[in-house]
């Protein structure tokens, strides 16, 4: 069993609560609605991305796909109905950006510039599966609900979102220092040995220096 893939630290489930909690804030407050049948511009997921890099894949699908999907499913209000396709799969999937975690920090911290290019691709390209997979995912819900062919499901959630995949990138990659830092600070058990180890090459080339 990977070290702290699985196991939750009472600073762990405190630290989800609060970005859950944040993701749930912004996807109330700040948002663009685009129709009638739901849909908006946001970039409520920030915080849920940050779980996922942070903790692993588990701990970043039962923030996502548990604890924001059933909530905003209740306070959307559009009944139980739609918590499968727009909420549980769509939100859920999110959980994957945490496979690239501990890649994306290694390389992150990395001098070498090459390092840092995968990094922000592997951030870019965690965003793109999550925005394809919920595209599909609302796409069949609008299928099945609103009885609207292929191309008008597609047409009608790429509108929505398409942008917020933009604006999650632009932010995450605006966020990325931040991100650093705090990973610096307060490692999770599940990114500690790559904190270490990164510790560990920078004491390596300060004493080559020396």
């Amino acid at each position: 069993m990977e070290k702290g893939l699985f196991k939750f630290s009472v600073r762990d489930i405190t630290e989800i609560a609060v970005m859950c909690a944040l993701a749930i804030a912004i996807d109330r407050l700040l948002n663009i609605k685009v129709g009638a049948t739901g849909g908006s511009v946001s970039i409520a997921c920030l915080p849920l991305f940050f779980v996922a890099f942070r903790h692993g894949w588990f701990k970043g699908f039962i923030a996502s796909g548990v604890v924001f999907s059933l909530t905003t499913c209740l306070l959307d209000g559009y009944g139980f109905q739609f918590f499968v396709f727009d909420y549980f799969i769509a939100f859920g999937c999110i959980g994957i950006a945490g496979l690239f975690g501990k890649i994306i920090y290694k390389k992150i911290e990395s001098k070498i510039i090459i390092d840092r290019i995968i990094a922000v691709s592997l951030i870019i390209a965690s965003v793109l599966i999550y925005s394809v997979i919920r595209l599909f995912s609302a796409s069949v819900d609008s299928m099945i609900f609103y009885e609207l062919s292929l191309g008008a499901s597609l047409a009608y959630n790429i509108s929505y979102i398409g942008p917020s995949a933009i604006a999650l990138v632009v932010f995450l990659i605006i966020l990325v220092p931040a991100l650093i830092a705090v990973n610096t600070m307060y490692p999770t058990e599940y990114l500690k040995d790559v904190v270490d180890k990164n510790k560990e090459i920078e004491e390596e080339k300060t004493n080559l220096d020396v």
